[in-house]
């Protein structure tokens, strides 16, 4: 009599594995892996209506929102102390005039909480492009020729390293983020970029030995279609991954450095910058508080959590683990097919 197994080992688990892969390219594998990620899904989905709220509400430029007040008006009328009028009402809550509540003089507080959200994730964005390409230049150029050219493009990626990110742009800022807060952006990115570039550098070190670059070379690629058009696809995981980490650093130290009066200055609004501007309401308007906190945590939060969903999906060595109700369904496959013959 043949017995089946429940948990027949790693060898059914191996089989498991490949099944799901099967036939698929390494796009489809990455997600599928990301959407098994549950914490990265709920955070995807989280960070994508914030952003949606956040560009739609007031608008963005020329384009008009659908929000009734903008960041500047001023109501004369205070309701209620100009304490949060969003509430619960049955299974479905209302927004009322002001849902945030208002400062002393009126203002709107979920159109500047709006609009410092805006201005905290172009910075965010502008800087992660910026590292992003810095990085991946420099660690491609130096992992792919080695050498002197590789000395040379680290010991500048030393020097930036050792350049503190923070001062500088506290001093960008406070000279210019009152004018231009995408500057800020900018200089974040031309400062954050080198642990990039490391990683970097390290892939395509061990990449560039391999057969398929062999292969492109017989084929006759040139070094920048190589680099670029064979090498960085495999090493994309990396990229991607810790270019979603920046983003979050970026959130946290524009807002750090904006709640110290040394980022985002006014007229201009940033979410640190809001929470600087009111923290003399704290003990008696401590709403004032509790938004622009809220959607720094929402960003830094989501963004992190997105970043771990890729890591996983991009690294081979993370392998889901069959369920026992898998493991026996192989198993019992595995016994009639040997039966069948």
């Amino acid at each position: 009599m043949t017995s089946t197994n429940p948990n027949p080992g790693p060898g059914v688990a191996l089989t498991l594995a490949a099944n799901e892969t099967q036939g698929l390219s390494l796009g489809k594998i990455v997600w599928s892996r990301f959407v098994r990620h549950k914490a990265a899904m709920i955070s995807a989905i989280v960070l994508t209506v914030t952003v949606i709220v956040v560009l739609s509400s007031i608008g963005v430029g020329p384009i008009p929102g659908w929000w009734m007040w903008t960041p500047t008006d001023i109501d004369p009328t205070i309701v209620n102390g100009g304490k949060p009028t969003l509430a619960w009402e049955g299974l479905w809550f209302t927004l009322g005039d002001h849902p945030f509540g208002q400062d002393q003089i009126g203002r709107d507080v979920f159109a500047r909480t709006m609009r410092g959200a805006q201005v905290s994730l172009m910075v965010m964005v502008i800087m992660g492009i910026i590292a992003t390409v810095v990085g991946v230049l420099v660690g491609a150029i130096a992992g792919f020729y080695r050498g002197r050219t590789d000395n040379v493009l680290m010991r500048i990626t030393e020097v930036f390293i050792a350049i503190p990110a923070i001062v500088v742009t506290a001093v960008i800022g406070n000279k210019f983020g009152a004018d231009n807060p995408a500057l800020f952006g900018i200089v974040l990115g031309l400062l954050l970029w080198p642990g990039l570039a490391r990683l970097v550098r390290a892939d395509y070190l061990t990449l560039r030995e391999r057969e398929f670059v062999d292969a492109a070379r017989v084929a006759g690629a040139n070094d920048r279609t190589i680099m670029f058009g064979h090498i960085l696809p495999n090493a994309i995981g990396v990229v991607i991954v810790n270019a979603t980490l920046l983003m979050a650093t970026a959130t946290i130290l524009e807002a750090a450095l904006s709640f110290l009066g040394f980022g985002i200055q006014p007229p201009n609004v940033s979410l640190g910058q809001l929470i600087n501007e009111y923290q003399t309401s704290f003990s008696t308007r401590p709403w004032l508080f509790w938004w622009p906190g809220f959607f720094i945590i929402v960003f830094a939060l989501t963004i992190n959590l997105i970043g771990d969903g890729l890591r996983d999906a991009f690294d081979p060595r993370q392998r889901r683990i069959p369920k026992t109700k898998e493991f026996k369904k192989q198993a019992v496959a595995k016994v009639e097919t040997e039966v069948a013959e």
